[in-house]
């Protein structure tokens, strides 16, 4: 899969509230947290876990390089220039931070997916 393509997964994956969490790659439907290995068995997932979900190889991890760099945008003042550390980011303790909003999360796979797509990805 294409990194546009697994972000715009991912981001179906986690439409809706109920289907987005924290603290855990995934969670089933009484709550027990999953490690990474098992986001198969989730019924909702972090921003990094459904990634994994869509797709757990290549195409994955490039997606996360667009990811970090959307996400990586809530960080920086209006008109600030990305920086050298924005792919430094770690998107489980983006996703996990508390003030962290489902809005948000789907905000960034949304600029994600447009930055994939100009770089024809």
């Amino acid at each position: 899969m294409k990194p546009s393509e697994v972000i715009a997964a991912a981001r179906d994956k986690i439409g809706s509230p109920d289907k987005w969490t924290q603290g855990a790659y995934a969670r089933t439907s009484d709550g027990t947290k999953l490690d990474w290995e098992e986001v198969t068995k989730g019924v909702c997932w972090c921003l990094v876990g459904a990634t994994t979900l869509c797709d757990p190889w290549a195409g994955g991890r490039a997606a996360d390089n667009y990811i970090r760099s959307a996400a990586s945008s809530f960080n920086r003042r209006p008109g600030e220039a990305p920086s050298t550390h924005d792919f430094l980011l770690d998107l489980e303790e983006w996703n996990d931070a508390p003030e962290r909003t489902h809005h948000e999360v789907l905000t960034v796979l949304s600029r994600a997916h447009s930055l994939a797509l100009k770089d024809g990805q």
